[in-house]
């Protein structure tokens, strides 16, 4: 594959845990979002992805290279980890300067791939400020800068957009889709609606295994006349979580409107509504279908 991964019963175990199990997929082309709750493996899989772990079992490769030939797949493969940190006491431009050594670039070509990463980033302004000085959103941009500063034909991106301010999100998220214009972009997020507008394709994970994968839209499709609203006591809401899995509640006063779902279609209350991603999601963890 070109610019995609492919992998074939691949697993990882920590001890007695296991935190990939058998997981046959493919990844290609522009945004590809892996989804799950936490401890679903969804960091694991890109760890593994990106050299630093080694799978169990199993077989993949990025671009064609079998994960054996780490240093091969480095150099293709971008990774941004969840918690990017680098030295504090470094001035930002430094800081991708002294990356782009690591990756092995000469210094007039780090000097061009810096000046336009930052700009990208929008981090131009921010070239000569101590690493220790800029926000969380503005690490996250420097982190998926660094990741991309020798120009890898994938990035592999762990919860980029986690715990952003507005304006920040909306930051990466326009990098993450300038990135994925010529490369493979693949998103690890808890949260569907973090990226739905972006991802093309979705894996959705849990407890290591994959559950469901496929076309965004086709599994939103998929979810129309599952998805209801119901209006009711919030004094009545926690036996209603008991007998639906319960999306989200929007609360009135004392009365709350609840977002649910229910994969055998209508349960003779509430009324339908338009799925998204989430939902989707939320219905392959119920058992709503099966890949």
């Amino acid at each position: 594959m070109e610019n995609g991964i492919e992998l074939r019963g691949v697993t990882r175990r920590f001890g007695r845990k296991t935190a990939l199990e058998d997981v046959t997929l493919r990844m290609e082309g522009g945004v590809f979002a892996l989804l799950g709750p936490a401890g679903a493996g969804k960091s694991t899989l890109l760890r593994v992805l990106s050299t630093l772990l080694r799978a169990d079992a199993g077989e993949a490769r990025v671009c064609g290279v079998p994960l054996k030939r780490a240093g091969a797949v480095r150099a293709i493969t971008g990774y941004l980890p969840e918690e990017f940190n680098i030295y504090g006491d470094m001035r930002v431009r430094e800081a991708m300067d002294y990356l782009g050594a690591l990756s092995g670039l000469d210094a007039p070509t780090c000097r061009a791939r810096t000046g336009q990463l930052l700009e990208l980033a929008g981090l131009e302004k921010q070239a000569d400020a101590r690493v220790r000085r800029l926000s969380r959103g503005m690490l996250r941009r420097l982190g998926l800068a660094q990741a991309l500063i020798h120009d890898p034909r994938v990035l592999l991106a762990d919860e980029p957009l986690r715990d952003l301010e507005v304006d920040d999100r909306v930051r990466v998220r326009a990098l993450l889709a300038e990135a994925a214009v010529d490369r493979l972009v693949v998103v690890a997020a808890r949260a569907a609606r973090d990226v739905e507008d972006l991802c093309a394709r979705v894996a959705v994970l849990e407890n290591g295994r994959l559950r469901a994968q496929g076309a965004a839209k086709e599994m939103i499709r998929r979810a129309r006349g599952r998805v209801f609203l119901a209006e009711l006591p919030e004094s009545a809401l926690e036996d209603f979580r008991r007998r639906f899995r319960v999306a989200s509640v929007v609360e009135h006063g004392e009365r709350c409107v609840a977002r649910f779902v229910a994969p055998d279609g209508a349960p003779g209350l509430g009324r339908a509504d338009a799925p998204c991603l989430a939902d989707a999601c939320l219905l392959c963890l119920e058992g709503g279908w099966t890949r």
